[in-house]
């Protein structure tokens, strides 16, 4: 149970392993000075593309009239599409439909719920082999404008229960820290934590109308990622699951490099990312 919501981001988010870079909440202090004042010549950018250079495979990135992310597709180092991609429609500008395609078809789908601007639930549904069947329900708690707790609720049988929950804790605009519980048969028991440091630049990410997207940080975080500890239950590091990240910018405070490392450096990635002016 631990694993379930990470099981269902690695299984509907594929292509997002390639999205490491974030945007600054502050654009009006781009200069750096904190005097709020800014920087004229600073613009605003979308991400296009990013190429893991791994192996060169790369991902390009869709967005409507309005700036809003709507289709991520994957492609070989040598052209051949990858066969999964992801497509977002919206409404109002909020998102109203994710859609993850493996091989041409739906291998899960959510449909977000809101109460007003903000969601309130999120309804998943995965393909197990015979067509796209209700997962889980993932219900929203915020504080202000930041979401507090999250709780995914599955019917084992004898109707739903709160199968995992994450709880956020914030700098500023920011996680530092989220603590998860997974039910372990009776009850939700704590699962470990994970704590996060962030830079000051901008995240392209951020801002394209899923920053409410199942609490991923990828969107949610208005800046950049360096450092993500994960701890067990038993208050151990968990090092090949924990990553030192460093970038490199361009003159508009946008990463156009990034580089992971896990804490064992047994394993490095290496992202560039091209972007575009809005």
């Amino acid at each position: 149970m631990k694993n379930l919501k990470f099981l269902l981001l690695l299984m509907v988010a594929l292509s997002l392993s390639f999205a490491s870079c974030t945007k600054d909440d502050d654009d009006d202090d781009t200069d750096g000075t904190g005097d709020g004042t800014g920087d004229v010549t600073k613009k605003e950018m979308l991400l296009k593309k990013a190429t893991n250079k791994t192996d060169d495979s790369y991902a390009e990135y869709l967005y409507t009239a309005d700036n809003l992310l709507k289709q991520i597709t994957n492609t070989s180092a040598t052209g051949d599409d990858l066969g999964y991609y992801d497509d977002y429609t919206y409404s109002n500008g909020m998102l109203d439909t994710y859609i993850y395609y493996n091989n041409s078809a739906p291998s899960a789908k959510v449909i977000m719920t809101y109460n007003g601007d903000k969601p309130s639930m999120a309804k998943v549904m995965v393909d197990q082999g015979a067509g796209l069947v209700d997962y889980y329900d993932i219900y929203y708690t915020f504080n202000g404008n930041n979401i507090s707790k999250l709780e995914f609720k599955m019917d084992l049988g004898a109707g739903p229960i709160v199968i995992q929950e994450s709880v956020f804790t914030y700098n500023g605009s920011n996680v530092s820290k989220m603590d998860m519980s997974s039910y372990d048969g009776t009850a939700l028991a704590p699962a470990g934590y994970v704590e996060y440091s962030y830079d000051s630049k901008k995240n392209a990410m951020h801002g394209v109308g899923l920053d409410y997207f199942l609490g991923d940080l990828i969107y949610a975080s208005a800046n950049h990622i360096t450092m993500e500890k994960s701890t067990s239950a038993a208050d151990v590091v968990t090092e090949a699951e924990s990553y030192n990240n460093t970038y490199e910018y361009n003159d508009n405070d946008y990463a156009t490099k990034s580089t992971s490392v896990t804490f064992d450096n047994l394993i490095t990635t290496v992202m560039e990312f091209e972007l575009e002016e809005k």
